[in-house]
């Protein structure tokens, strides 16, 4: 970070204190909370079950933490003018802070599965291989990043980061076969590639939408809401179209709700 000035150290620090507030409270708490029962499957060894609760915390994980990200990187712009533009910053000044949160929230899921991996790791006493990897991860993206941010500046910076978090997810595949070879890991990074294609379904009609439609709107605070809306309107009816996530199925909270309070 030497390498930038004191302008970009501090939109760099502003977006990335933004972009954190998401995984400290959902990947967080959510990890917290569902490494004591990995604690009580490996205690009763109970190898299927934790598969099958693994499997599952993971596909709600990740469909939760896609689709935020998603939403946060299509409305940066618009979150950041709306925090920032009563402050003393200039347009350049707002235009970098809203490029560190937009692009550092993509790393939201993939952050959500580095999380989760090395508390299963941690739950199996398996942490040694966790920590040679992020030794070697470290190491390597020290050099990439010395490169990355010198001839290109704070994308670079941003695209270093998303490396290191894609090497280590890729990593933890080789070491889930080896180390607990139970747990069906692939099948995780399998569903992340088809949640985060589903968000491209809706992403890519909202981003057009905000260029000529809702770009006629002056109050950014409805602007937000009407293409957050947007955007999980389209995510819902794509998913009900080719159906990857049982989370955004209409169908089931209808008979949820149903059953509820109609029976």
């Amino acid at each position: 970070l030497s390498g930038f000035g004191n302008g970009i150290i501090t939109e760099l620090n502003l977006g990335q204190r933004v972009a954190i507030i998401p995984e400290l409270l959902i990947v967080g708490q959510f990890v917290s909370i569902a490494s004591i029962k990995f604690n009580e499957l490996h205690a009763q060894r109970n190898e299927d079950r934790a598969n099958d609760l693994y499997l599952k915390l993971s596909k709600m994980g990740l469909t939760f933490t896609t689709i935020i990200a998603g939403l946060i990187f299509l409305l940066s712009n618009n979150l950041t003018e709306f925090f920032y533009s009563k402050s003393s910053m200039d347009s350049s000044s707002i235009n970098n802070i809203s490029l560190v949160l937009g692009y550092l929230i993509l790393l939201l899921p993939i952050k959500f599965i580095d999380t989760f991996s090395t508390n299963i790791f941690t739950a199996y006493q398996k942490i040694r291989g966790v920590v040679q990897i992020s030794f070697i991860t470290h190491l390597l993206i020290t050099i990439v990043f010395f490169f990355l941010v010198k001839y290109f500046g704070l994308p670079g910076y941003i695209g270093g980061m998303g490396l290191h978090y894609v090497l280590l997810a890729v990593l933890y595949l080789y070491l889930f076969q080896k180390a607990i070879p139970f747990i069906k890991y692939k099948k995780v990074l399998t569903f992340f590639g088809e949640i985060v294609f589903l968000n491209l379904l809706a992403f890519v009609p909202a981003y057009s939408l905000n260029i000529y439609f809702f770009d006629v709107i002056r109050n950014n605070l409805l602007k937000i809401i009407c293409l957050g809306a947007t955007y999980l309107f389209l995510l819902i009816i794509a998913n009900e179209v080719i159906g990857i996530s049982d989370l955004l199925k209409v169908s089931k909270y209808r008979n949820y709700f149903r059953q509820r309070f109609f029976n």
